[in-house]
């Protein structure tokens, strides 16, 4: 189902009985909405609508939101740019820390007018010395009479004594420190509210059998295809644990090499053990498929707003988003496949309710599509405009 403008939108909605599902409007927005008439591809199933609610000219990644705005960061263009939750409008972006953005990779709200940005120093290379990873903190806010969006660095926290290749997620913890993800080592670093960076969960060393199961990485296996492409990873590597989630009690994380949805209690990361045996209370909560080679699993949200028993993720080779139960491992596709809306999907945020509507954004980076991670191009294939989608989970009764 395709529509056009903003009436075309609502009449799609209408003529499935959905029309709640656009009721996604403040009421100081409504001179934007009206202004919109892009052309938006709807997919209504019975589990969800989804629809293509931005487009970016610059790859995305990572994305956060509130009531008012979405971010998302452009790795490549060293930006974090805020757009109109209601339209997708670009609004503004943050000025650049002391010293400039790297690589702004994730995100992550930390309360009403507050975000951090995690930037890993850069791709992985082998050839130079390791990248000294930072998390800076913004306050933003929205200046009505000028109608403009502000925003204003606060402090950068390094991770300084941390031993880090390549960190690729980050996450906030109800005490205010975070958690950080290194992908290449397989390990879990905190950063103390003051700055402080200790280990979590961190092996005793670097060598393969050092590894801590579920976090480390292994081999890419061969013969994979995303959208009909071979997907090569440079290196034929699958890292190991990466992108993260949490409740009050339980950090929730993917691993590309193993697959599957695992989680340690928060208690865990601070405990008085040598931190390769907190490892031990790593359990798994959702297996991958049977007969999985691979089992991506990127973007995990949990539904803070409705059911925190609820996790989303994104299935980033097999185009699909996912509801995973946390009681049983259950896992239902809530939208997808879907080549166009979720190409290569990489990251998502649950935005908090406005009219009782809380959706998904979706961000594609279209990595299979990139020479930079596909080693089976020999020349970038991206499809512009890269999209960013909007999903709005339909909850049974």
């Amino acid at each position: 189902m395709r529509c056009t403008g903003l009436r075309a939108l609502l009449g799609c909605a209408l003529s499935v009985g959905l029309l709640t599902a656009c009721a996604d409007v403040p009421e100081d927005a409504v001179d934007e909405v009206g202004a919109s008439s892009e052309a938006l591809r709807l997919r209504v199933e019975r589990r969800s609508i989804a629809y293509d609610w931005a487009s970016r000219d610059a790859m995305p990644h990572g994305v956060a939101g509130d009531e008012r705005f979405v971010f998302l960061t452009e790795p490549l263009t060293g930006r974090v740019v805020a757009l109109s939750r209601y339209t997708g409008r670009e609004l503004g972006e943050l000025p650049a820390p002391p010293g400039g953005f790297v690589l702004p990779f994730a995100l992550r709200s930390t309360g009403v007018g507050g975000l951090a940005v995690l930037d890993p120093g850069g791709l992985p290379d082998p050839t130079a010395p390791p990248p000294v990873a930072t998390i800076h903190e913004y306050e933003y806010r929205w200046d009505r009479r000028a109608r403009r969006f502000e925003a204003t660095w606060v402090r950068t926290l390094p991770l300084t004594g941390a031993i880090t290749l390549f960190v690729e997620d980050f996450e906030l913890l109800p005490d205010g420190s975070y958690v950080v993800s290194e992908s290449i080592l397989g390990a879990l670093w905190i950063v103390e509210p003051d700055g402080t960076v200790r280990p979590g969960v961190v092996p005793a060393g670097f060598a393969p059998s050092d590894a801590i199961p579920g976090l480390g990485p292994c081999a890419f296996p061969a013969g994979v295809t995303v959208d009909g492409i071979p997907f090569e990873p440079h290196g034929m590597f699958a890292p190991g644990v990466g992108f993260l989630a949490s409740d009050d009690t339980f950090l929730y994380f993917g691993n590309t090499c193993a697959g599957g949805i695992r989680r340690i209690p928060i208690a865990s990361l601070s405990d008085a053990r040598p931190p390769h045996e907190r490892g031990d209370d790593i359990e798994l909560v959702s297996p991958p498929p049977a007969g999985a080679a691979v089992d991506v699993l990127k973007g995990l949200v949990v539904d803070r707003y409705r059911d925190p028993n609820t996790l989303y993720a994104v299935d980033a080779l097999r185009l699909e988003v996912l509801r995973v139960d946390l009681t049983t491992g259950a896992r239902e596709r809530v939208a997808g496949p879907d080549a166009v809306l979720f190409d290569f999907p990489v990251a998502m945020e649950l935005l908090p309710p406005v009219f009782g509507i809380s959706p998904l954004v979706v961000v594609s980076d279209q990595e299979h599509r990139w020479t930079g991670i596909n080693a089976a191009l020999t020349e970038d294939r991206f499809r512009l405009p890269f999209v960013v989608a909007k999903v709005i989970p339909l909850h049974r009764r």
